[in-house]
């Protein structure tokens, strides 16, 4: 890995791009659909690292804070121009030490560099995992905890299809109390597939969360049900009632089609190697710390 400095001091050279949460902020405004979603985009590594379309930064650059601290990296997956638009399309894959996510990042940019738009990289990887599998991605990209969610969800979309039929309805929300336990205030949980008051029913990666979605989850519907993906082994406990947390595979019919069954024994995998690494990180973080 080489660090990066963001400084150009060729003045005949145009102007580096960066990004920054204050430009998006400034062409998107507070009111945008997506705001509280890109607050939470890596800032802290994607402002700190300058793009210049001639001389992109191919291998993986090393972001380090003011104070010296390792924090991320970021590698340049893709570049192109679009002649017709006259715009810079560039694709990064970031990998935040702070929060413990890897995720890849399309930057758009006028020709002079102005930032367009920022966004997750999901649903072009989204759809190219769902229509040919995991061997799609490619060895060097290493699907993010918040990608594996989105497909889980797209297969549990195709998997409950039928269920509309019966007036159940997605995304849907209720107030419930704060996390964690002790701190005032309340937030929006969202369930993923409901029945009005009759039955409610959740998706999650792990089972651990589903377990301990299941034992908070207010006792407001007759019924609830929370499917997951990837099985957690040594979970501590306690566990909710096995009628209430169940693998979603369990759900899967024929008619759906065997492909959704295959993309979930992929994701099962994906998801397992995944928490490995979150682990690992965390581990190596706290030894660095000691």
């Amino acid at each position: 890995m080489v660090s990066h400095d963001i400084r150009n001091t060729d003045k005949h050279v145009r102007r580096p791009f960066v990004v920054s949460y204050s430009k998006w902020l400034k062409t998107h405004g507070q009111e945008h659909k997506e705001y509280e979603d890109r607050k939470r985009y890596p800032w802290h590594i994607l402002s700190r690292v300058a793009l210049h379309p001639d001389s992109l930064p191919w291998s993986t650059v090393s972001v380090v804070s003011p104070h010296g601290k390792l924090v991320g990296t970021l590698t340049v997956v893709a570049q192109q121009f679009q002649p017709r638009s006259r715009r810079h399309q560039i694709d990064v894959r970031v990998e935040d030490l702070v929060n413990q996510v890897t995720a890849g990042y399309r930057m758009v940019f006028t020709e002079d560099g102005t930032l367009i738009t920022i966004h997750v990289l999901g649903p072009d990887t989204l759809s190219r995992f769902l229509t040919a599998g995991a061997e799609s991605l490619g060895a060097a990209w290493l699907p993010s905890l918040k990608l594996l969610a989105a497909a889980m969800r797209a297969c549990g979309k195709a998997i409950f299809a039928s269920w509309n039929l019966q007036g159940y309805r997605w995304d849907q929300y209720v107030v419930v109390a704060g996390a964690p336990v002790g701190r005032p205030g309340s937030k929006r949980l969202r369930i993923d597939l409901a029945k009005a008051r009759e039955h409610w029913l959740f998706l999650r990666l792990f089972e651990s969360q589903a377990h301990s979605l299941a034992l908070r989850c207010p006792s407001i519907p007759r019924e609830i049900t929370v499917a997951y993906v990837a099985p957690s082994d040594d979970m501590p406990g306690p566990f909710a009632d096995e009628s209430v947390v169940r693998p979603l595979r369990e759900f899967w019919i024929p008619s759906v089609g065997s492909h959704i069954l295959e993309r979930l024994e992929e994701l099962e995998a994906l998801a397992l190697a995944a928490g490995r690494r979150k682990r690992n990180r965390q581990t190596l973080a706290k030894t660095r710390v000691k």
